[in-house]
């Protein structure tokens, strides 16, 4: 294989360096125009959060009023939760909300474990503008370990067998 002259070889890099900076430049636009969620009070919203169990480890059910500044409530948004916990590590809990008779969104959600959480709770509305609010929870207990659905083999089981 004999090589290149320099002419093409030049071409060739020219080449390669535009397609880098091409990939820069489409990653950076991607990028940056993602839609930012602005916060309720800046959209003149109010929104509650409200849990069934927000002081210990396991199952609560979350309740949301969403209104606007008249006091209306806003019955026609997509709402999803997502608890973390506030050290690096833990899964987040993440469950979409659906309204209800009562004018609020609802959905179950879990404590997975003791300590403190920011609950975020993302309200996209008819309009396609994305609102957020968060909420600090200190939630007691430890970690929930009931592992009774879990197909493991503990190790009593495997030495009896």
């Amino acid at each position: 294989m004999r090589p290149l002259p320099n002419q093409q070889q030049k071409a060739i890099n020219e080449m390669k360096l535009r397609l880098y900076f091409g990939f820069i430049l489409l990653f950076t636009l991607l990028v940056g125009c993602r839609q930012q969620a602005t916060p309720a009070a800046d959209q003149n919203l109010d929104v509650q959060l409200e849990f069934s169990n927000s002081d210990a480890v396991g199952e609560s059910n979350l309740a949301i009023t969403i209104t606007d500044a008249q006091g209306q409530s806003i019955t026609d948004a997509q709402v999803e939760v997502r608890g973390d916990m506030t050290h690096a590590g833990m899964t987040p809990v993440i469950v979409t909300a659906q309204i209800g008779d009562d004018g609020r969104y609802h959905a179950a959600f879990e404590w997975t474990m003791g300590g403190d959480w920011i609950v975020t709770v993302s309200v996209r509305l008819a309009d396609g503008s994305l609102v957020e609010q968060t909420f600090d929870y200190s939630i007691a207990g430890a970690m929930n370990m009931d592992m009774s659905d879990s197909p493991m083999t503990t190790p009593e089981a495997t030495a009896e067998e």
